[in-house]
C-alpha cells in the first residue's frame, strides 16, 4: 500500500509554531487556534502576499524548521512503521512548502531523526495527481480532502471542520495502530 502522511498539522506542529513567531515578529497576542482558514486573518495580513512573505522569506527557518512535533515520538513511531518489518507499504511524507521552507523542511526531519526515504513537495497545482500516487494519504490539508476520489482512502487527526473523512484519528500516535500496521496483516 502506498501511504502519504501530511508533515503539517500530523507530524509537525505548525500552527502553533507560526503563532510562536508571529508574536517574537509583530509582538502579537492570538488568543484562538490557527489553521488553514483562518491563519492569514487572525494574524493581521491584509493579504496573502504578505502572509507568503512572513512564512518563507522572513522566517521559513524559525518556523518550519524549529517546529516541534505534534506529539513526542510521532517521528521515530514513523520510522518504525517505513521499516523493512513493512515491505508491503511505502510511507511518503507530504508537504506543500516551497521556497526556503523546503529546506527548513528538512532540517526539522533531520532533527527528529527522520529516516523515512521518501519525501515530496508537491504544490497547490499537483494537489489532485497526489491521489495517483497514493491508497491512503492522512492529511488535515482542505485541497487534499476535497479531491479525494472514491476509490482512495482518507483519514484525518483530531478535531477537523471537514466532513469528507471516512475516518478520523483522535491523535497522530494513532496511526501506528491501524489494521494494515498490524503484523498479522503484513
Amino acid at each position: 500500500m502506498r501511504i502519504a502522511i501530511s508533515m503539517n498539522g500530523i507530524v509537525r506542529d505548525l500552527f502553533g509554531k507560526i503563532k510562536q513567531v508571529h508574536k517574537k515578529y509583530y509582538d502579537s497576542d492570538v488568543e484562538e487556534d490557527l489553521n488553514y482558514e483562518n491563519a492569514q486573518e487572525l494574524l493581521g495580513f491584509k493579504d496573502e502576499d504578505k502572509f507568503l512573505e512572513f512564512l518563507y522569506r522572513e522566517a521559513p527557518m524559525e518556523i518550519f524548521g524549529h517546529a516541534t512535533e505534534t506529539e513526542n515520538n510521532i517521528v521515530r513511531n514513523l520510522n518504525e512503521l517505513s521499516s523493512e518489518h513493512y515491505p508491503d507499504h511505502t510511507i511518503t511524507l507530504i508537504s506543500d512548502e516551497v521556497g526556503r521552507g523546503i529546506p527548513a523542511t528538512y532540517w526539522f526531519l533531520a532533527k527528529y531523526g527522520c529516516s523515512i526515504k521518501n519525501i515530496k513537495f508537491y504544490t497547490v497545482g499537483y494537489v489532485e495527481k497526489l491521489w495517483d500516487e497514493f491508497d491512503l494519504i492522512i492529511t488535515n490539508d482542505e485541497p487534499i480532502i476535497k479531491s479525494k476520489p472514491k476509490d482512495k482512502l482518507l483519514y484525518t487527526v483530531g478535531e477537523t471542520k471537514k466532513g469528507d473523512s471516512e475516518y478520523r484519528l483522535e491523535s497522530p500516535q494513532q496511526i501506528t495502530n491501524l489494521n494494515i500496521f498490524k503484523k498479522e496483516n503484513v
